[in-house]
């Protein structure tokens, strides 16, 4: 989903560059309430005889008892129980129907307080009153490793929350669910029970323009959601520094340890240079290829608003405009380029899908934000082609890969489908590479399989080279032999 969203918005921001997107874990504080429902309770059979003989001036319990056919002592259970309720009064020993027993005897149904619990959300970002919906933990968001943002507002005290959005939420849920616990009007709230933070998923794109100044798209699924934006910004120039960042090239800060990034040679990054203005151009025309579309895709929206052959004619122009779109990247794919930060996580997907023999992935770290049920089934589907998948990974003694990344890893190797993959932790990988048949290779700053790699850092620019450069994928597959201690040519006959 997020990878869909990095490619059509990537050229959203005038003058500016998608350099990250991630899954980010926006606050919540989930509240649980006490509150005072008037709610229509049905009454007894019996007691709503006594309220009718009452009503007609019947006041013997022993004549009651006659008339119904029951026991005195039910009479007598029956009118203590409508005293309580406030119902019948007692007058000279004798019990009397009262003004609100009268009521409900017209009703056949009596109205009482009720105290119940009920939960709901505040916004940590706008203060706004949500739904209960599905939200993380703190834990769910560590082992998902979102990137955790901080609230804007605090968690309301008792004082701070409005009747009127608790009556409308619960108004909300009673349309929604069909239980009787919430059935009534809120008369009363009377205090927080417990109030904790969760967290809601959305994803973030990041961009910097060539003032080196952030920008941020944010959405709820395919939802845009301008506030949140404004509000995230609006931290960051108060320094509250909810989007860390720090740009990087494609030699990464430890990569000095990396071999393989010395193996791009000067030709390769001639080439890689040369296509840069042929890219521009490219991209200039793949820009104004996806703003058409999102402009009908929009016109399209609302198609009851245009004439029927205007929605057809749209519709036949999106897909034109679409197959064009197919060929800009193919042509732009095949070419010795940089690349970035959004193309990876696609470059990677189509290698596993299209490989025809091999696919090797090297990354320092494995953690489910990168290796998430996506990657998994490729890798999965892959291996059950005939694929061989190869694996190295591990950047040092506190590797700070996720353990049960590994294990899942060390799973499928097990699986009959596993024969033919081959995971290996390394020590001290820094490389990011991604070798596919012999046929290309991309050298990178982008963890393939950790997403944000080292979780002490912030959002980074990641950058690499794509190249199908003869000599640079020898000289690749020499050292990767090496490392791996493998002979990678045996695999490509």
């Amino acid at each position: 989903m997020i990878e869909k969203l990095a490619e059509k918005y990537k050229d959203s921001v005038p003058d500016g560059k998608l350099v990250k997107y991630v899954y980010a874990a926006f606050p919540v504080y989930k509240v649980h309430l006490n509150i005072t429902l008037l709610k229509k309770k049905e009454i007894g059979i019996v007691e709503e005889f006594v309220l009718k003989l009452l009503d007609i001036n019947i006041d013997e319990i022993e004549k009651m008892s006659n008339i119904l056919g029951i026991e005195t002592r039910l009479i007598t259970d029956s009118i203590a129980l409508l005293f309580k309720d406030d119902l019948v009064v007692l007058l000279n020993e004798r019990p009397k129907i009262t003004d609100k027993g009268k009521e409900v005897l017209r009703n056949s149904k009596l109205i009482v307080p009720e105290q119940v619990s009920f939960h709901f959300l505040i916004d940590g970002f706008t203060g706004k009153a949500l739904p209960h919906k599905a939200s993380f933990s703190a834990k769910e968001v560590r082992k998902k490793d979102f990137h955790v943002l901080l609230p804007d507002k605090e968690i309301p005290n008792l004082n701070e929350i409005s009747f009127n959005d608790v009556a409308r939420l619960l108004k909300k849920h009673k349309s929604e669910f069909l239980e009787d616990t919430f059935n009534g009007d809120l008369i009363s709230i009377n205090n927080i029970e417990k109030s904790y933070t969760m967290y809601k998923k959305r994803s973030l794109l990041v961009f910097l323009d060539k003032n080196n100044n952030l920008d941020v798209k944010v959405f709820d699924g395919l939802d845009r959601e301008v506030e949140y934006e404004n509000i995230l910004l609006k931290m960051q120039e108060a320094g509250i520094s909810q989007i860390p960042f720090d740009k990087k090239d494609i030699i990464d800060q430890d990569d000095a340890h990396n071999d393989l990034t010395q193996l791009i040679t000067d030709e390769v990054i001639k080439q890689a240079e040369a296509n840069i203005t042929e890219n521009k151009t490219t991209q200039l025309k793949e820009s104004a290829v996806n703003r058409l579309i999102l402009e009908h895709e929009n016109l399209l929206k609302n198609p009851d608003d245009l004439p029927e052959e205007e929605v057809y004619s749209k519709t036949q122009e999106i897909k034109i405009l679409k197959k064009q779109l197919d060929d800009i990247k193919l042509r732009k794919e095949n070419s010795t380029r940089f690349i970035e930060t959004y193309e990876h996580r696609s470059i990677l997907i189509n290698a596993l899908k299209k490989a025809k023999k091999m696919v090797i992935i090297l990354s320092p770290w494995i953690r489910f934000s990168g290796f998430d049920n996506e990657l998994q089934n490729e890798i999965i589907n892959s291996l059950k082609r005939g694929i061989r998948v190869i694996i190295g990974y591990g950047i040092d003694e506190k590797d700070d890969s996720d353990p049960r990344a590994i294990e899942k890893l060390n799973h499928m190797k097990k699986q009959s489908y596993g024969k033919k993959m081959i995971f290996k932790k390394l020590g001290n990988t820094h490389e990011k590479v991604l070798l596919v048949d012999g046929e290309y290779v991309v050298i990178t700053s982008f963890n393939w399989l950790s997403f944000r790699g080292n979780p002490n850092w912030g959002f980074r620019q990641e950058s690499g080279i794509y190249t199908e450069n003869e000599e640079t994928i020898n000289q690749v597959i020499i050292s990767v032999n090496e490392r791996m201690e493998i002979q990678i040519e045996n695999y490509l006959k």
